[in-house]
C-alpha cells in the first residue's frame, strides 16, 4: 500500500514544532531527526491519532533537545569563516580516510565482489564533503563517488565510522533491503546502536 505524507505539528512549551507524518511502509512507529533539525515520523497504517500524540508526548523532551542541538550546530557552522569551514572540512576528510583505511578495508576486502565493486571500495572515484540538509552521507554506486555531510565532524567517532561503512556497503547493496541490513550486521555487528546514537 502506498505511503501517505502529511505536514503536522506539536507544541512543546511555547514553541510549535513541525514534523512530516508518513503513514505506511513501517511496522512500528519510527522517529527520525535529520541533520537540519527537521522531524520525520513514520507510522503503520493502523496507528491512531491518540497513539501518535502519546508517542510525541513521551519523547517530546528528547525530540526538542536533538532538534535544537542540530539547529545550533548549523548556526555555528554558518557563522564560521570560510577558512574555518575549510579547516573543518579537511579535518573530517582525514577522519573519513582513516575510517576507510582502518575500518572499511579490513572488513570488506575479504568479501566476494566484482572487480568494479572492489575497485570502488578500495579507491572510490571521489569523496566529497559539503553541508547536507537531510542526510549524513550518500553514495553513487554506478560512478563510485561518495558524499558526506560536513556536520559529521561534530559527531562521535563511532557514528562517523557507521556512516562511512554504510555508504561503502552500498557499493555491494545499492538499496536498503534485508540483504543490505544483513551485510551491515556482518561488517559492523553494532551498527544499529551506532545509528541510534547518531540520531540522538
Amino acid at each position: 500500500m502506498k505511503q501517505k505524507y502529511k505536514q503536522k505539528s506539536f507544541v512543546y512549551g511555547n514553541a510549535e514544532y513541525l514534523y512530516e507524518l508518513h503513514v505506511g511502509g513501517v511496522r512500528r512507529i519510527n522517529l527520525r531527526i535529520r541533520p537540519d533539525g527537521s522531524i520525520r515520523l513514520s507510522v503503520p497504517h493502523a496507528t491512531t491519532s491518540r497513539q501518535i500524540h502519546a508517542f510525541l508526548a513521551r519523547y517530546a523532551d528528547h525530540i526538542v533537545s536533538v532538534v535544537e542541538r542540530n539547529k545550533s550546530r548549523r548556526r555555528f557552522a554558518s557563522d564560521t569563516s570560510p577558512e574555518d569551514q575549510n579547516a573543518r572540512q579537511e579535518q573530517l576528510r582525514a577522519i573519513l580516510l582513516e575510517c576507510h583505511q582502518n575500518v572499511v578495508l579490513p572488513r570488506m576486502t575479504p568479501l566476494a565482489m566484482t572487480e568494479t565493486q572492489r575497485r570502488f571500495i578500495e579507491s572510490p572515484t571521489a569523496i566529497r564533503i559539503h553541508p547536507m540538509k537531510t542526510r549524513w552521507g550518500s553514495c553513487n554506486f554506478q560512478k563510485g563517488t561518495l558524499n558526506f555531510n560536513l556536520y559529521l565532524i561534530d559527531q562521535p567517532r563511532e557514528c562517523i565510522e557507521y556512516v562511512v561503512m554504510h555508504e561503502f556497503a552500498h557499493f555491494l547493496c545499492p538499496d536498503h533491503s534485508h540483504a543490505f541490513h544483513a551485510l551491515m550486521t556482518t561488517l559492523m555487528p553494532d551498527w544499529k546502536e551506532r545509528r541510534e546514537k547518531l540520531k540522538a
